[in-house]
């Protein structure tokens, strides 16, 4: 029976998971590798936490960028050996999957496209699955793959025709073979720990359900199509999105129909650790047009794929679906933006919904303590509290846009106003979050509406207008008040960020370039550049993936009214500065003097009475022996690696906030 319309997902759709008091110590649990993104939502419960990471570093600098000229969409995902992998849909004569390190070294390639015997374009529309051997998983357009982790070929397995009716639908793109690509492999949980009971499995773009032998790579289970009709269809990428050289010629469709409802099945499924149970979002079998959480059990023994599970939501669906810590719940959206809370064992009526975010995107939940669900919209990033539903706090991503870009601009009968959106998943770690905007201005290509048109790309009576962008940047987020931290210091980047933002363990942050907002700025630019100074140029679409190394450092700043009064880095060789440990009740102490320029020296003396908390003492500024500033502490609070916090001081009487970061616990020689 050919498949009815049914609108699935959208562009940089992510997903999270709740934290609670039953947090997983480990939630890279089953054969999933235990690294920082092991999937394309960091784990098998879509969770895009990072439990590992106790505080990111203050500060960024571009170390390397991979890949450059190439549209890359997902991931990267990480391996045990600490190799990052990266799939694109480049043309004819060049490689579409990518292992390289920390430093931007390529580690290999896959041999360059040339047929159909070749990994293809067809897996720029997942990320490379990794297990726990560092063997890395992943499908192109018509065949199962997987690799080593030096890259050798382990098996390939070619995909059968899809069990529906869809013959034809891509021909008109010239893509030179039928694509049929899984969207985002997934691990089946090992029986009783055994695990060469866990297999490796997806879903096609056209809903068929598959089971793979993960290490002969026999098709031991499918094709099964999900429950429900659609009617796939093929759409067009706004202007200059995705467009070659980025990616091949007629790939930049099925991308963009991938992204945007087109296709069935364009979700990360999510993986109960305890059940088995997995969970895609699709079409509902029960009312036409609506969107359907489904899940389905795969029995090792049986080889039989079963779907048990179907929880009801309104037209279509916006988002993968999540499963919170205590794996009681599961968190997804429609497509009219109407984000679910249902529970992961019934799939009768929803906990809740909320309407609270204007477009269709996955929730994302944050690490211990934290039980906040947060979700975005063209403008606004939201945390939502999980038993009420009630918004806790919003950021508003156009007020970063009114006070990081030029007002002048305005002045143009063709700029309509600032533009600032989120444009990519918010990343959790365990005491910050990650958010990621787009910043430019409102560009009316024929003038300015009269009237209010709304949020994003608006139609008006003399044309269309369009957010350019001027400047791309990610933020730390405290979870709890939604401040931003840092000073309000933004991370900024060279292209624009559709998806992923990834940081890790070893001070490296990763962000992958779609070319979706940079590339519709390349496609206005004759329109648009005269409209700008030379220090406020649209951006300019790069591709790739762009790493920045966090500055190793010991840092010490301090600023009264957002006025910087001293802002500096150590070497380690050149600071005393001791992180302490007193009792076993949580005091800390953080001792010792730092050499800065031009004579100017650091005595820092500051105590907690508990858990890093209810904190004194004070930190003295000379400059050729003489103070200048001497600050006491008034309230401040010890992390992981860094202290922060406001004060006194007692030279001038004003209010001083401070940071220190990056110490030597006591002890240590030149380690953090």
């Amino acid at each position: 029976m050919k498949k009815k319309l049914l609108a699935l997902a959208v562009l940089a759709a992510s997903t999270g998971v709740m934290a609670s008091d039953t947090m997983i110590e480990t939630p890279r649990v089953g054969v999933y590798a235990d690294t920082e993104w092991a999937t394309a939502h960091g784990g098998p419960r879509n969770d895009d936490y990072i439990s590992s990471i106790k505080e990111l570093p203050r500060y960024y600098e571009q170390s390397a960028e991979v890949l450059e000229g190439a549209a890359v969409l997902l991931g990267p995902t990480r391996g045990p050996n600490g190799d990052f992998y990266a799939t694109t849909a480049l043309d004819k004569g060049q490689s579409n999957l990518t292992a390289f390190d920390g430093e931007g070294n390529i580690k290999w390639q896959t041999p360059p496209w040339q047929g159909a015997d070749d990994f293809d374009p067809g897996g720029v529309i997942a990320a490379p699955v990794v297990d726990n051997n560092g063997n890395v998983y992943i499908s192109d357009a018509n065949q199962m793959w997987s690799f080593s982790a030096e890259g050798e070929v382990r098996w390939v397995t070619p995909l059968p025709e899809p069990t529906v009716d869809v013959d034809g639908v891509f021909d008109g793109l010239n893509l030179g073979m039928e694509a049929n690509s899984i969207t985002n492999p997934f691990f089946t949980m090992p029986v009783n720990g055994d695990e060469s009971t866990a297999y490796v499995g997806g879903i096609t773009m056209f809903g068929d359900v598959m089971i793979f032998d993960r290490e002969t790579g026999e098709r031991v289970a499918g094709p099964v199509n999900m429950p429900g009709e659609f009617e796939t269809h093929v759409l067009s990428p706004a202007p200059g999105a995705m467009s070659p050289p980025y990616v091949a010629e007629g790939w930049g469709s099925v991308i963009w129909t991938y992204f945007h409802g087109g296709v069935e099945s364009a979700n990360v499924p999510a993986v109960h650790p305890e059940t088995g149970m997995i969970y895609a979002t699709g079409t509902s079998s029960k009312t036409y047009g609506d969107g359907a959480v489904h899940g389905f059990t795969f029995d090792p023994e049986t080889k039989k794929i079963e779907f048990v599970y179907e929880a009801q939501m309104g037209p279509g669906s916006g988002s993968s679906p999540a499963i919170s810590s205590d794996l009681k719940y599961m968190y997804a959206s429609d497509a009219d933006a109407t984000l679910y809370k249902f529970k992961t064992d019934s799939d009768k009526e929803p906990v809740w919904t909320t309407d609270v975010a204007g477009r269709p995107a996955s929730a994302s939940l944050g690490g211990p303590g934290d039980d906040k669900i947060y979700v975005y919209d063209e403008r606004y990033v939201y945390a939502v509290q999980p038993d009420d539903k009630e918004v806790a706090w919003k950021i508003d991503m156009l007020e970063f846009a009114k006070d990081l870009l030029p007002e002048s601009p305005i002045d143009d009968p063709q700029i309509c106003g600032f533009s600032g959106f989120h444009n990519g998943i918010v990343v959790s770690t365990a005491n910050e979050l990650l958010i990621t905007g787009v910043l430019g201005y409102e560009f009316g290509l024929t003038g300015c509406p009269t009237t209010d048109a709304g949020e994003g790309v608006a139609q008006t009576e003399g044309g269309m207008v369009i957010p350019t962008a001027q400047i791309q940047g990610v933020w730390a987020v405290d979870p709890k008040t939604g401040e931003i931290l840092r000073d309000g210091q933004m991370i900024p980047a060279e292209d624009t960020n559709e998806a992923f933002t990834v940081p890790t363990t070893d001070g490296y942050l990763l962000m992958d370039r779609g070319v979706l907002s940079s590339g519709i700025n390349k496609a206005f630019y004759p329109l648009t550049q005269a409209k700008f100074g030379d220090d406020n140029k649209p951006i300019a679409p790069q591709g790739g993936i762009e790493v920045l190394q966090g500055k190793d450092d010991i840092k010490i700043t301090a600023a009264i009214s957002g006025r910087v009064m001293f802002d500096e880095s150590f070497a380690k060789e050149d600071s005393t500065l001791r992180l302490e440990g007193k009792g076993n009740k949580g005091k800390l102490e953080l001792k010792g003097e730092a050499e800065g320029k031009r004579d100017v020296t650091y005595k820092v003396n500051i105590k907690s009475n508990k858990n890093g908390r209810d904190v004194d003492g004070d930190i003295e500024i000379k400059k050729d022996k003489k103070t200048i500033h001497k600050i006491k502490i008034g309230k401040a609070r010890f992390n992981d690696r860094s202290v922060e916090g406001y004060g006194v001081d007692k030279k001038t009487g004003k209010k001083v906030n401070f940071y220190i970061a990056d110490w030597r616990a006591s002890g240590e020689k030149g380690d953090k």
